[in-house]
């Protein structure tokens, strides 16, 4: 398998060389209060796995950003939003998706 480290390097939405994957969006920082948390989300967290999230942050760094849609619906990143602002962080690191706020 080839290594293409400098040609993917980019953080804008497209295909990579060589690859019929789609990369994700630019990673930008979003105040916390522009999200939209998607009100039928399944998962709930506890506030010790708020605090779990939180303590992993503050140890490993913001490792994945939250994805979110078209219309600032959280669609991935619920949890870490909650740790963030256990945290009082202003921003936060989010991926916008080319999606539709619509969802069933």
């Amino acid at each position: 398998m080839k290594h293409l480290h400098a040609e993917c390097n980019t953080r804008q939405l497209g295909k990579a060389p060589d690859s019929p994957v789609t990369l994700p969006g630019k990673l930008v920082h979003w105040p916390i209060e522009r999200l939209r948390p998607y009100e039928r989300n399944p998962r709930t967290h506890s506030p010790e796995q708020i605090t779990k999230i939180a303590a992993s942050l503050l140890e490993f760094g913001w490792t994945n950003p939250i994805l979110v849609d078209g219309d600032a619906g959280i669609i991935a990143g619920h949890g870490r939003l909650l740790a963030a602002q256990e945290l009082g962080m202003i921003t936060v690191p989010v991926i916008e998706l080319p999606w539709s706020a619509k969802r069933p």
